[in-house]
């Protein structure tokens, strides 16, 4: 499923390159993305696909808009409410 894919992509573009980093740190960052991957999950598909395709494949709202076949005021309200939720998620777990 392309979704599953963008959200393969996008934990794999997040990841970061650690060398002597401290391990406090590692151990926060890895618990930040369990969090981040369940809250992406948690999405309604329309908002988590939306979400993917602007910050994964960089795709603009209009780009998102034509392959999706609505208007691009669907797909900023669609990414608004993805945003909102993702930091409730985030920040209640």
């Amino acid at each position: 499923d392309s979704a599953e894919k963008v959200s393969s992509n996008f934990f794999q573009a997040i990841k970061v390159e650690h060398t002597s980093e401290d391990p406090e740190f590692l151990i926060l960052e890895s618990e930040f993305m369990e969090k981040l991957n369940a809250a992406i999950s948690a999405l309604p598909d329309k908002q988590r696909e939306v979400f993917l395709m602007n910050r994964i494949e960089k795709l603009k709202y209009r780009e998102i808009a034509e392959i999706q076949g609505v208007t691009q005021k669907a797909i900023e309200k669609l990414m608004h409410k993805a945003l909102l939720k993702l930091r409730e998620e985030i920040e209640i777990r």
